[in-house]
Order: C-alpha cells, then sequence, then structure tokens
C-alpha cells in the first residue's frame, strides 16, 4: 500500500527567487535546520541510473531505502538472478514475466507488512509491502530482459510488463498476480493479504503509469510518511529534497508539492512550540532556495503575525519593523497590511511616548509627516496621535505658565495645524479657565472695595473676550457700583 494520496496542483505562486543561500538575513543559521540542500548522491543516481540495468536498479532500490548493500550481497542475489535466467530459458514474456513473479514469492517474500517499504528488510526478512515487491519485481524483470512499468493508485503501487500483445498487470504482492484480471482466484487471496482492491486497467481515472524511477521513490516517500507520523519531520525534509533531485528537481507539480508538504509540516512543527523566529527563519531559508509557494506563504503569514505581534507587545518597534521589512516579500499582502499597520502605529506612539519623556519636539513631528507620507496609518489616529502631544504640551503650558497661556498656545496650533474637536475641547477647557480666573481677580479687587481696578481688569479682559456672559454681567454690575457710590 502507498501511504500517500497525491493531489496536483499547478505551479507556483510566483517565479523562483534568485537568493544565494548566503545572502538570506536570518536569526537562525542554517545548520540549525534539516538539510535542505540535495545530497550529491541524489544527483548521481538521477542522472547515471539506467532503468534497464539490474544492477543499477539493485543499487538504487538501496540507496531509496537508506541502506548500504555490501559486495557479499551482490554477489549472491547475482547467482539468485542466474538461477532465474535459466529458469525462463526459451519462454515468451507473458510466461516470463507470471515466472519472475512467482520466483520472487518462492524465494524472497514470506509476510505482508502495510509499512515495510525497504528493499534491504524485505532481502533480511521477507516481510513486504506492495512498493517494496514492485521494486524488487522490477529488477527482477529487467534482468531477464522484460519491460517493467510502475502503476499507482490512490493508495497502491504494482507493476506492468510490456508485452507484444500488450502491457499486462502484475500485483506483486500476490503469488497469482500476474495478469490478475485473468484469475478469479486472485481477487480473495489479494484482498485477504492487502486489504485493498485491484484497479484495472479500465478504471483509468484511479490509475497512472509511472516510470521505474518514481517507482522507486516511493520507497523514499513511504519512509517520509512513517518518520512524520512519528512526529520526525525534521529528519522527513532531508529525504523530501532528496527525493526531488532524484526525480529531475522539478519547480512544480506533485514531485514539488509533496516536497514543499515536508518543508510546511516541519515548519508546522516549530510553530506549534511556539518558535516563530525559527519558523521565519525557515521560510526565508526555504523560499530562496526553492522559490515562493502559497503554503510557505501560508506559514509565514502566520509565523510573522505572532513574532511580530510579540515584538510590539514587548515595545521591541525596531525589531518589529525589521522583521516586516525582512519578511515583507514571503507574505501576502492582506497579512502584510495588517502588520504594517500595527507597526506603523507603534512606531507613531513610541514617537508621543519619546517626545511626551523629554525628546526632540522636531522628530516627533518628523515621524507624524513620515506617517502622513506613507500614507499606512489613516489620517484620523495620526491626528488623534499628534493631539495627544498637543494636549500633554498644552497641559506643561497650562501647569508652568497658567491657563491664558495654555490657551494662547492652544489657538496657535490650531491655527498652524488644524482645528480638531479634541483641541476644540481643549480650547473649551481653558478658555472657561482663563476667564474664571479672570473673573476671580476682578471679584477680588471688587470685593476690597477696588472698583476701580476692578472695572479695568474687566475690560482688559473683554478686549479678548468681548461676548463672554460672565464678564459683561461682571463689568455691568462693577458700573452700577461705581455710578451709586458717587
Amino acid at each position: 500500500m502507498i501511504f500517500i494520496r497525491y493531489r496536483c496542483r499547478k505551479g507556483f505562486l510566483s517565479a523562483v527567487f534568485l537568493i544565494l543561500i548566503s545572502g538570506v538575513s536570518s536569526a537562525w543559521s542554517i545548520d540549525a535546520f534539516p538539510r535542505i540542500a540535495a545530497s550529491p548522491e541524489a544527483y548521481r543516481y538521477s542522472a547515471d541510473t539506467d532503468t534497464g540495468d539490474w544492477q543499477a536498479l539493485y543499487k538504487l532500490a538501496f540507496w531509496v531505502s537508506g541502506a548500504e548493500y555490501s559486495a557479499d550481497q551482490l554477489s549472491i542475489f547475482s547467482k539468485d538472478l542466474s538461477e532465474l535466467s535459466k529458469s525462463v530459458e526459451g519462454m515468451d514474456d507473458y510466461r516470463k514475466g507470471e515466472k519472475v513473479l512467482e520466483f520472487m514469492h518462492d524465494k524472497y517474500l514470506s509476510t505482508y507488512i502495510e509499512k515495510q517499504t525497504r528493499l534491504d528488510t524485505l532481502f533480511s526478512t521477507g516481510r513486504f509491502n506492495c512498493v517494496s515487491s514492485a521494486v524488487l519485481y522490477s529488477i527482477l524483470s529487467t534482468s531477464v530482459n522484460l519491460q517493467v512499468q510502475g502503476i499507482s493508485t490512490p493508495d497502491h503501487a504494482f507493476c506492468s510488463v510490456i508485452t507484444p500483445e500488450g502491457a499486462v498487470d502484475v500485483e506483486t504482492t500476490a503469488a497469482l498476480g500476474f495478469d490478475p484480471g485473468t484469475k478469479t482466484e486472485f481477487h480473495d487471496a489479494f484482498g485477504a493479504i492487502t486489504g485493498y482492491a485491484y484497479v484495472p486497467p479500465r478504471n483509468y481515472r484511479n490509475r497512472n503509469e509511472i516510470d521505474l524511477m518514481y517507482l522507486f521513490s516511493l520507497v523514499i516517500s513511504n519512509r517520509i510518511v512513517e518518520l512524520e507520523a512519528q512526529g520526525r519531520y525534521a529528519e522527513a525534509v532531508p529525504l523530501a529534497v532528496d527525493r526531488w533531485a532524484l526525480l529531475g528537481s522539478p519547480e512544480e507539480g506533485e514531485i514539488f508539492d509533496f516536497l514543499i508538504d515536508r518543508i510546511s509540516n516541519y515548519g508546522a512543527q516549530l510553530a506549534k512550540s511556539g518558535r516563530e523566529e525559527e519558523v521565519l527563519s525557515w521560510t526565508e531559508l526555504a523560499a530562496a532556495t526553492f522559490g515562493t509557494h502559497r503554503k510557505l506563504e501560508n506559514l509565514t503569514n502566520s509565523a510573522a503575525n505572532n513574532y511580530i505581534v510579540r515584538l510590539l507587545r514587548q515595545r521591541n518597534i525596531p525589531e518589529a519593523r525589521n522583521s516586516l521589512d525582512r519578511l515583507s516579500a514571503l507574505m501576502d499582502e492582506k497579512t502584510y497590511a495588517t502588520l504594517e499597520l500595527a507597526v506603523s502605529d507603534a512606531e507613531l506612539f513610541t514617537a508621543l511616548e519619546t517626545v511626551k519623556a523629554g525628546g526632540d519636539e522636531k522628530d516627533f513631528e518628523k515621524a507624524v509627516e513620515a506617517a502622513e507620507s506613507a500614507g499606512v496609518v489613516n489620517s484620523r489616529r495620526i491626528r488623534e496621535i499628534a493631539d495627544a502631544w498637543y494636549t500633554a504640551k498644552l497641559e506643561r503650558t497650562a501647569s508652568v505658565s497658567g491657563w491664558e497661556a495654555a490657551l494662547t498656545e492652544t489657538e496657535a496650533i490650531i491655527l498652524e495645524k488644524g482645528s480638531s474637536s479634541r483641541l476644540e475641547q481643549v480650547k473649551k477647557i481653558y478658555l472657561n479657565n482663563t476667564v474664571a480666573e479672570i473673573y476671580n481677580r476682578a471679584a477680588d479687587a471688587y470685593n476690597r472695595q477696588d472698583f476701580e481696578t476692578s472695572l479695568e481688569i474687566v475690560n482688559n479682559a473683554l478686549s479678548r473676550f468681548p461676548a463672554d456672559r460672565r464678564l459683561l454681567s461682571l463689568k455691568k454690575n462693577i458700573e452700577n457700583t461705581i455710578k451709586n457710590n458717587r
């Protein structure tokens, strides 16, 4: 049985980045992550394997199994092949293919184990599954000059022998599996062993013809699935990279997507552990090596959001900005825009806190101008931040120089920066307090019977606040008192 289900998608989301790995700006060393460069052996087997040479296939089968073979093992196997070759002398391809299956089951196979995909384990224990038996059948058939191809279904793999009369299916997990459509007794035996039904040639929608390199690569795929089932995602990544290189390093399609899935699964494991910085460095490295992909983008979006939000909460605004700029090309537009707004707002608010703590007001004004120019933070929010500074500055003026000075400064700010509801509210308070303060001084003079001084205070105030009812009423009272006292 094959443990993976393939869903093909077409292409990249964007072109491959032409970025050298050494140029990636990351918080983590490449050495901290699983190997992401294909092994030399993967490229060598990809380039040099002659699928018509049984020895080349034998060596490839051990390599995809993650094992090494010895000279003694190869010698013993060669003797077995000599025995097989003699037993099929004079047979046509159909009978020869059937004889190979019988020989394989008699000589090597003993127990079907759903997850036993490695050829070295098959040889040492007799345990096999659909992939390992199909791989061995391919090697044996090639040694007697049969042309073989692989067949994959959503959850199974087997072989097909190409004869002059046409292709003949070979269900390698069953001794009766040669040309299974012609054998009634095969189906019960096969189903009992594997739990799966044979997929005949007419069900072409559920079958895919695959070459021997792809068939052998399924050994790696199944090893990867087993590792991931155990939570060993880091170990799965190098195997996926090697499989990708073995199959020609495609830049799109199912093989490439399978690789990206392994890279994403490892990143997701890091994310579940709260290691967002490592996730981001990992996706940077992957994108620099293999180009952008939707799954890498989604992983980056999630990790970047969590990481940058955490930096903002920690008030580490510079690092939040650096991280956002570094990762911008790896996020989708929506996530970037959301984080850009959060970082820009935090920068503006930090500038406010800095100037309130005694920083240079010119720096704050530059920050406001930069925010307005960038257009990320909306104008209402920018004005809210700016007004917060103006209010703080005015409160300082009021405490040092009094209400009237604060009122004068408020009016100057409104004239220069424009009115706002907050400044108008502040102005109203300072106006009320200024007039109240003047009124009290005039009232104090009046109570001391110093009516002329009281009237002078009121008249001076009315020159600035001519319509204030309190001052007008007080003036009238003072003037009546002065008149009555004459």
